[in-house]
């Protein structure tokens, strides 16, 4: 896990973020905010994904995650989240010179 953020020269700690590049970055800022649907949609899904890779290590018990959904609710956002999942695997994979090899650090 990062514990500095890479995106300034500040390079603040994540617990103290300082810049919404930062925020950003993480995953941090606030869904609520305006701006289209689908901005708000995506910054969701980031802070969501942000939380499970950043707070969910081997072995972790899951089921805290999902026990304000019913079941029903829990079947249709596993079935959406394939569907989203099987289109952007069809999508070209953009290039991320920073991190090399085109992948991010934690990913290779």
């Amino acid at each position: 896990m990062e514990k500095n953020c890479p995106c300034c020269d500040r390079h603040c700690p994540v617990e103290k973020l300082s810049c919404g590049e930062g925020r950003r970055h993480f995953g941090m800022e606030d869904a609520r905010r305006e701006g289209a649907p689908e901005e708000r949609m995506i910054m969701l899904l980031r802070r969501c994904g942000h939380f499970l890779h950043h707070s969910m290590g081997p072995g972790a018990n899951a089921a805290p995650l999902t026990e304000a959904l019913s079941a029903e609710e829990r079947a249709t956002l596993e079935k959406l989240l394939e569907k989203c999942l099987k289109h952007w695997e069809t999508l070209p994979q953009p290039e991320h010179p920073a991190h090399g090899e085109g992948r991010h650090p934690h990913h290779r």
